[in-house]
Parts: structure tokens; C-alpha cells; sequence
């Protein structure tokens, strides 16, 4: 096997990894109702998409990278972040955790920073998926915790 299809495989393994928790997380909140976050299911929910499509997009540029394309990086980087910052605001919004705001915002930002990268592929309709996907999660986020 050769580098390029290794890599590729252990992005799709993360990418299988990553999602499955964040699913975790959300069931978790949908079956407390009395979970006391600001946020409600709603924001997790989207959270929730944002992470299975940057994952998604993620192993898609790792592919591509391995076929040659290396102006996929900085986007695959950016999904990578991205989730993290999902997962965190998932975390922290299903314990109500008084970081609410905090999580909220730094996930706003990462999925706007994400959604960017992706969208200078407008050709490739996985990147502008993940693109739709953040900016979608961006404006969530941004809203949910000045419901307060």
C-alpha cells in the first residue's frame, strides 16, 4: 500500500470516529428534555450535521490530496478544526455548561472559517455541500446562545 492510499484510509477511519461520537452526544440531549441547554436540540442537531459533512469532506480531500491535489489542504485542515469546534459546542451545550456562549461562538467562527475554504471549490459538490453545511451551523450557533 502505498502512502497516499494509507492516508486516505486513516482520514476516512478518523472521519467514521469523530461522527459516531458526535451522534452520541445529540441522542444523549434528545432523550434529557431537561437538559437545561440554551442552545436546545435544535442548535445540537445542526452541530450534529455539520460534523458528519465536514467529515465527509474531509476524507474527500484527503483523496484528493493523495491523487495530487494539494490545494485541498488548507481545506481539509479547516473541516478537521471544524468538527472539533462542532464536537465542543455539543459537549458543552448538552451538560448546560456555563461556557455556553463561549463554545457557541468559537464553533460560529470555525464553521464560517470552514465554509470559506470550501467554497473556493464551486465545482467539486462535496466541498460546496460542506460549505452549505457550515454556513448553515454558523448562523445557528450565532443565534442560539443571545436567545438567553
Amino acid at each position: 500500500m502505498n502512502r497516499r492510499n494509507m492516508f486516505a484510509q486513516m482520514g476516512m477511519a478518523v472521519a467514521a470516529v469523530a461522527g459516531a461520537s458526535t451522534v452520541f452526544a445529540v441522542d444523549k440531549l434528545k432523550d434529557d428534555e431537561d437538559a437545561g441547554c440554551c442552545c436546545g436540540t435544535e442548535c445540537c442537531d445542526t452541530c450534529s450535521k455539520c460534523v458528519l459533512e465536514c467529515n465527509k469532506c474531509y476524507a474527500h480531500c484527503v483523496a484528493q490530496i493523495a491523487a495530487g491535489h494539494k490545494e485541498y489542504e488548507t481545506a481539509m485542515k479547516a473541516c478537521l478544526d471544524c468538527t472539533s469546534f462542532c464536537n465542543t459546542c455539543i459537549s458543552v451545550c448538552t451538560r448546560n455548561g456555563v461556557m455556553q456562549d463561549i463554545a457557541c461562538s468559537a464553533c460560529t467562527q470555525a464553521c464560517t472559517m470552514c465554509a470559506k475554504e470550501c467554497a473556493k471549490f464551486p465545482d467539486d459538490k462535496v466541498m460546496v455541500a460542506c460549505a452549505k453545511m457550515c454556513m448553515t451551523c454558523a448562523k445557528m450557533c450565532g443565534s442560539c446562545c443571545k436567545k438567553k
